[in-house]
């Protein structure tokens, strides 16, 4: 990822009744929409899917994003 990019994560995944899925970036416990557009550092880190029906566990998947440095040219 570069800075100013717009990131779409999708969690697919099959269920009756049809799971909720909620996306929570694991640093700060926040829940997550996407598209997320990454403004800096604070946006690296791990990602978690949760799809949760209400039966049985939830389906746990998790993804880790990391913004790229520019290349360095002398």
């Amino acid at each position: 990822m570069n800075k100013g990019d717009l990131l779409l994560l999708r969690c697919t995944t099959g269920g009756y009744p049809a799971p909720n899925i909620t996306w929570t970036r694991l640093s700060d416990n926040n829940v997550v929409t996407f598209p997320l557009t990454f403004i800096g550092k604070q946006d690296e880190g791990v990602y978690r899917c949760t799809a949760d029906n209400a039966f049985g566990s939830p389906a746990i998947s998790d993804v880790t994003i990391a913004l790229l440095s520019k290349p360095f040219f002398r």
